[in-house]
């Protein structure tokens, strides 16, 4: 085949084959779950109740809105795993405020808690109904939501509340992914394409290890772009970076290459882009990268998050062999 003056030997069709593809599915979620149990709270004021806290759709209840230790809690009728809410608070102007911040609990005898999520910006819109999801694979009888902070130090703190568990529950999120049964003394070089979205609430950086080494043996070198600036630096870490994200939902996209024949020091390439919310693309990025084993044959790949469950919903992960 000649491309202009050029001949090629052999095809430049099927030069990488598939080996392993990984989808998380996007969280779906049941009904709610927050009826047939028992509603309480720090202290409903303003002629509201309890129950009316935990019922959206039916209206809000209020506690009070000038001190930053009001809770609204649910007793459900049988344990659950709970992992979102929806929050919903409605501001009427003055003698009213909405949550800032806050947190969200789990217990088992309604005294000794567990925090499953801390959310230190809300960013509630007055009357808008807002979701917070978090990972949990806990069932609790308790669940209890602590405001921490209002909008404004008003009378009457609005409040309104909902409860889900999730119907796809094992599909993730997950901290890390393993994959096995490789040979880079066969297959010479492998090319790792991801899509990444964060499932944990905050930063999260995301890296491959080989066969799952965790030691300072890698080195890099990068270039790459930050909103307008422009930064390169070089340095040694316990792992091969392939993204970063900085906060739940947000994605980081890469590609990268490499050479894992043993014999030599492994040497690699990643092309990303990190913190990706809607048209918004924070990095850009390319790296060089090295693994100084010379001696061990790959025989696996391990994805890694450094937060928990930070491989989230709508990630996907594939791994292609070179065979021409």
């Amino acid at each position: 085949m000649k491309i202009g003056n050029c001949r090629v030997l052999g095809s430049l069709n099927n030069v990488w084959q598939k080996i392993y593809s990984k989808v998380i599915a996007a969280p779906t979620y049941s009904s709610r779950q927050n009826v047939g149990g028992t509603p309480t709270s720090s202290g409903a004021i303003g002629g509201s109740t309890d129950a009316m806290m935990w019922d959206i759709a039916g209206g809000q209840g209020y506690i009070s809105g000038t001190v930053t230790t009001g809770w609204a809690q649910y007793q459900f009728s049988s344990a659950k795993i709970i992992r979102a809410i929806d929050m919903n608070g409605q501001d009427y102007g003055a003698g009213y405020t909405i949550p800032a911040s806050f947190t969200i609990q789990g217990s088992n005898n309604g005294s000794s808690w567990t925090t499953l999520m801390t959310v230190a910006t809300a960013g509630l819109t007055s009357g808008v109904t807002k979701r917070f999801e978090f990972y949990n694979n806990v069932a609790y009888s308790y669940l209890r939501v602590n405001i921490t902070g209002w909008t404004s130090s008003d009378t009457y703190g609005g409040v309104g509340l909902e409860a889900y568990t999730m119907t796809n529950q094992d599909d993730g999120p997950v901290t890390s992914l393993t994959i096995s049964g490789l040979n880079g003394d066969v297959d010479q070089e492998y090319r790792l394409v991801s899509r990444i979205v964060n499932g944990y609430n905050g930063d999260s950086i995301y890296s491959v290890s080989p066969n799952n080494d965790t030691g300072t043996n890698y080195g890099y070198q990068y270039v790459r772009g930050i909103n307008s600036a422009t930064s390169a630096g070089r340095g040694t870490g316990t792992s091969l970076i392939i993204g970063a994200t900085d906060g739940l939902g947000k994605i980081t996209q890469g590609n990268l290459i490499i050479q894992a024949k043993s014999g030599y020091v492994r040497t690699a390439i990643v092309d990303l882009a990190n913190t990706i919310a809607t048209t918004t693309v924070t990095l850009i990025g390319l790296y060089g990268l090295s693994w100084n084993n010379t001696a061990d044959n790959i025989t696996s790949l391990v994805i890694l998050s450094d937060k928990a469950n930070g491989l989230g919903g709508g990630t996907v992960i594939e791994l292609y062999r070179r065979i021409s």
